[in-house]
């Protein structure tokens, strides 16, 4: 079963590829989607920093909790509360929520960097297709070329 959070990455990461028959439309769009993935991105860390500190209340209540067990048995160091601490089960649940939330975080950063990426790589698209680079006489100069170099390497083995 898939979460929301897998949906918003798939749905983001299909926006990547650029189709470059449509430069005008993808061109368009372009701030939208980074607009929105960075919202996304800021929502998710938002979240993380909100699950840090629910993981650092929940410890703090946690060690009131295992020093004063601690105290009764004669023995509380702040090293063995830590430890304690750490090897409780609500310590371990609130860390794997915080830390979920701090990977999704990391992911929607990653994904807002590659959008500002296919932001290049659209104004590099457009300059090549100002420069003529898709048109038909492009295509057939580079089969010139492709021929050219394959006959050189013809021409050097007769040698």
């Amino acid at each position: 079963m898939k979460s929301r959070k897998q949906d918003v990455l798939k749905a983001f990461e299909e926006y990547l590829i650029i189709d470059k028959n449509k430069l005008d439309q993808e061109v368009m769009q372009q701030s939208s989607l980074l607009h929105k993935v960075g919202k996304e991105f800021a929502k998710a860390t938002g979240v993380a920093v909100t699950r840090k500190d629910q993981l650092k209340r929940i410890d703090a209540k946690l060690a009131v909790r295992h020093r004063k067990k601690l105290e009764k048995l004669g023995r509380a160091t702040d090293s063995m509360i830590t430890t304690a601490v750490l090897l409780d089960i609500k310590h371990e649940e609130a860390f794997d929520i915080w830390n979920k939330a701090v990977v999704h975080a990391d992911k929607l950063e990653s994904l807002k960097e590659s959008f500002k990426q296919r932001g290049f790589m659209l104004r590099d698209l457009i300059g090549m297709y100002l420069s003529d680079y898709f048109s038909k006489d492009s295509f057939d100069n580079s089969e010139q070329i492709k021929s050219y170099k394959q006959t050189r390497v013809h021409d050097k083995r007769k040698k």
